[in-house]
């Protein structure tokens, strides 16, 4: 899979660099033939990337649900699951930026740090209550962490008994 970026025009690969980069590739299956994935977008669209190989040609067959892709023209979800197929098959898991090798992890938290400070306080405390209320593991750490009461200790220790992915749960 070497000369994929080939088959596409330079401003639908940068395109694909981005979603792939913000996170848009979901859901990738591996079988035999190749991937499926789902790559959000204006909606989610279903991608197909299947390839044969012998050693003289490599053959690829690209399927997207999206518009686009419809008149047979190879689209950004395409590219979007194929950057995240070769940093998958790249064991070192980077990509390149400005020329410079980064990790994916470290290229999201950047997008991560760069996003939370261009938000106003009361957005990211907004926010961030969304996220607390909705997972109670997320909660009680956080309290743990910040508000140092004998109940929250007892609280956290209690879920994660319950929790049946805890080394603590009760057997």
């Amino acid at each position: 899979m070497e000369n994929w970026r080939a088959q596409f025009a330079p401003w639908i690969l940068e395109r694909g660099y981005d979603y792939f980069l913000e996170g848009h590739v979901t859901k990738i299956k591996k079988d035999d033939d190749g991937y499926t994935a789902t790559v959000s977008g204006s909606e989610d669209y279903s991608v197909e990337i299947y390839y044969s190989s012998s050693p003289f040609d490599e053959e690829f067959h690209m399927d997207c649900s999206c518009p686009y892709a419809e008149g047979g023209s190879n689209c950004k979800h395409m590219a979007a699951l194929l950057y995240a197929i070769e940093v998958s098959e790249d064991k070192t898991n980077s990509v390149y930026v400005n020329g410079q090798s980064i990790s994916v992890k470290e290229k999201s938290a950047k997008k991560l740090d760069e996003t939370i400070e261009s938000l106003s306080p009361e957005v990211v405390k907004g926010e961030l209550l969304k996220i607390l209320r909705e997972d109670e593991n997320l909660r009680a750490g956080f309290l743990l962490k910040y508000y140092r009461d004998e109940s929250s200790i007892i609280d956290y220790i209690n879920s994660m008994k319950n929790d049946p992915a805890s080394d603590l749960q009760t057997k």
